[in-house]
């Protein structure tokens, strides 16, 4: 929708992003105070999930977590009425891969939350919450800075330019009048870059990182959760073994002809 200049001036107008423009984890926890209470489980500091808090107690197991799901009469299930996954962004359901990053960390937070509840009993569940956040807030940060844009952009460009991170202490180097937002010729012209990197397929690793199955992604767009059930392991294995496409100003048929047709 169109929204005021980010500098209150009169001009073109431009779009609002629908996420925040901070490395906050916002695709976990929401852009939104409301969005954030939606996917509280408002105990122990946790995420809600697809398994109880109360039957994990009860089974004494580490049974494998979901997302929460989402209403089927929700519009959150953009491919027609279905069941999928409430998560801090609704591109989550989109495509495999990013589903199960999506629940890897979510996972990842109710770990934190737990471990923060057992070493601080006294703690309530807000500042557990809390706590756990940030830390996944500062994973997602140091990923993003010190292995994927190294990775991308190559180690020299990234120390050229002031974007790597300090190897001791930390950094007050934050400037409070610097405008954060995400410019539109950014967001919609050269961060699409990295759907050149998408493949047609996942491949699903066994344990032994072997090749055991492939999953097509035009078959499965916006429909996750039968995926997750039944290939979450071989596909956390897949992202981390599988070759991306090289990055180009190709695209291949699953992001041309569904992707960018919605």
């Amino acid at each position: 929708a169109p929204a005021m200049r980010p500098d209150c001036t009169f001009g073109p107008r431009e779009q609002m992003n629908q996420a925040t423009h901070y490395l906050d984890g916002s695709m976990i926890y929401g852009s939104s105070v409301e969005r954030t209470w939606l996917l509280r489980a408002k105990t122990d500091g946790r995420l809600l999930s697809s398994v109880s808090y109360d039957n994990l107690r009860q089974m004494n197991t580490l049974e494998p977590q979901y997302m929460p799901l989402e209403n089927t009469d929700s519009n959150k299930c953009q491919y027609g009425r279905g069941t999928c996954y409430r998560a801090g962004d609704d591109r989550a359901n989109g495509f495999p891969h990013l589903t199960v990053m999506h629940t890897l960390w979510m996972r990842e937070h109710n770990r934190l939350a737990k471990m923060l509840s057992n070493v601080n009993p006294h703690w309530d569940d807000e500042r557990i919450f809390q706590e756990a956040r940030k830390i996944v807030i500062a994973s997602i940060q140091h990923i993003t800075y010190a292995e994927w844009l190294p990775s991308l952009l190559g180690r020299n460009y990234t120390m050229q330019n002031g974007l790597e991170l300090t190897t001791n202490g930390y950094s007050n180097a934050y400037n409070e009048t610097s405008d954060s937002s995400v410019s539109n010729s950014f967001a919609t012209a050269i961060l699409p870059f990295a759907n050149s990197m998408v493949s047609d397929t996942l491949s699903l690793y066994s344990e032994d990182r072997l090749v055991n199955g492939q999953l097509s992604l035009k078959e499965h767009y916006n429909q996750p959760t039968g995926i997750l059930m039944n290939y979450m392991d071989q596909l956390v294995r897949g992202l981390s073994t599988q070759n991306t496409q090289k990055v180009d100003m190709l695209f291949t048929e699953t992001i041309t002809n569904y992707l960018y047709s919605v």
